[in-house]
């Protein structure tokens, strides 16, 4: 073991444990990852980011290895990175800390798209296409890399006119649109959503009109879960999901808490709870607190048991926002 250059305490991720190394082990699995499975590589970062959570690893220790995998070239491995490293971002508030942060998660997505590059190949495989509609997404939307949206708004404005699009860049340019689009976006949005050629397109246009950051269209698109114009079955998914908008999250749940008794004759039992899942995007303490004292006088028709994991994933993700925020945006700011 004196000569080993580095150590996987879970050899090909077989073992159902987590595990947390020492710095010194985890620069020498940041410097192996091209001598590892994707099965491996995938455990790491999950494992490190549980550590996180834990309190026993940091954010900055989780950005550091993730820089590690800019040769990555697995789709599990990247949608693992890409939404946590999304959630990182969400945390910050300072301005010249959320920009340098998406700096850094610019310089690692672009380096994970040099391999498939931005136009389709002949011999991309649908998972290729796949990894591709989710590198340009997370460039664009969580990077705000400029050359990035740009282009997806180039796509996006392309696919409204008729231009063919590979599906999964027209799901990112429409992503990539919506969250920072402008009210006539918002009506483009919503009239093909209204008027939609296929089944995927409707969801995909009703979902990303909880994504907008005008004041007025939100509160257009929370009052379209309640007034026929989206159908009930469809309806708390659209609510649920308008929690996670980065200007208006804490809206949605007004509107979910304001309007809880109508929501549970109109909505079917099963879905509630999953719209509930939504609060676990709001991790600032004032708002945990207002969402913890209404669940203690109301219940959910049916997964009670699943409301309190929702809860409990709450309490995590706010302890945890609480523990990294401060350290982060220091070692953001002084990099």
């Amino acid at each position: 073991m004196a000569s080993a250059r580095w150590v996987n305490a879970n050899g090909g991720s077989n073992g159902f444990y987590r595990v947390s190394y020492s710095p010194d082990l985890m620069t020498s699995l940041r410097d192996a990852m091209g001598e590892m499975e994707a099965i491996e590589r995938y455990s790491l970062a999950d494992d490190q980011w549980a550590a996180m959570a834990a309190g026993s690893s940091s954010a900055i220790d989780y950005l550091n290895l993730a820089e590690g995998y800019s040769g990555e070239d697995d789709l599990d491995v990247w949608t693992l990175l890409t939404r946590n490293l999304a959630s990182l971002e969400r945390i910050l508030d300072d301005e010249a800390a959320r920009s340098r942060m998406r700096s850094r998660l610019g310089t690692l997505y672009s380096a994970g798209l040099s391999r498939l590059g931005w136009d389709p190949r002949d011999g991309d495989s649908p998972r290729d296409l796949e990894l591709r509609g989710l590198l340009c997404r997370s460039l664009g939307i969580t990077a705000r890399d400029e050359d990035a949206m740009a282009r997806l708004r180039e796509l996006h404005d392309g696919y409204l006119t008729g231009t063919t699009i590979e599906p999964n860049l027209a799901a990112a340019s429409a992503n990539a649109v919506a969250i920072v689009g402008s009210a006539s976006d918002y009506e483009a949005f919503l009239g093909r959503f209204k008027d939609a050629a296929t089944p995927q397109e409707e969801r995909r246009y009703m979902t990303l009109l909880s994504s907008f950051p005008g004041e007025g269209e939100f509160q257009n698109t929370l009052e379209m879960c309640l007034n026929g114009e989206v159908r009930s079955q469809d309806a708390p998914y659209l609510a649920g999901g308008a929690m996670f908008n980065r200007h208006h999250g804490f809206t949605a749940w007004e509107f979910i808490k304001s309007h809880w008794d109508e929501m549970l004759e109109v909505y079917p039992d099963n879905s509630v709870v999953r719209m509930v899942s939504g609060v676990q995007a709001l991790s600032r303490p004032e708002q945990v607190a207002d969402i913890k004292q209404f669940f203690e006088t109301h219940n959910v028709p049916t997964g009670q048991l699943t409301l309190e994991q929702h809860l409990e994933r709450l309490d995590v993700n706010a302890a945890s926002r609480q523990r990294e925020v401060g350290p982060l945006t220091e070692w953001l700011l002084a990099d």
